[in-house]
């Protein structure tokens, strides 16, 4: 439902839908967390209005793998070069020193991932289209 309109960008409150929180069988009150999202208003929607959000598949991929892979793959070679450039320092220390190679390179890639996050914008990720 959209919540506030503020120019050319909409903000709209969406269910976290999850395993628990919907069918009250349990007696237990779970709490559905609610999401506010800010989006280009490129389909009129006016405050009350509900809409539909879509995920493109295409999109969402490519960002996982950005934030979850890229970083696993960046912290794996950090200690394999890690274990090979580290040759003056003694073999007792060579395992320490390839796993602290592996964090310095995984906090790079962090920094990476966050300085391309900043161009990613969350209208390239989703559609909205208007149902009431």
């Amino acid at each position: 439902m959209v919540s506030n309109v503020t120019g050319d960008k909409i903000e709209v409150i969406m269910s976290r839908t999850a395993a628990c929180g919907d069918c009250s069988s349990c007696g237990g009150g779970c709490e559905v967390e609610t999401i506010n999202l800010d989006v280009d208003n490129n389909i009129n929607a006016q405050i009350g209005d509900f809409v539909q959000i879509q995920y493109k598949s295409a999109n969402m991929i490519k960002t996982t793998a950005l934030l979850y892979i890229f970083p696993l793959i960046m912290m794996v070679l950090g200690i394999y070069f890690g274990s090979k450039v580290s040759l003056n320092i003694p073999k007792d220390l060579l395992d320490l020193a390839s796993f602290g190679f592996g964090l310095v390179t995984l906090a790079v890639s962090f920094l990476i991932v966050h300085l391309i996050d900043k161009r990613f914008k969350v209208n390239n990720l989703i559609s909205i289209k208007k149902i009431s």
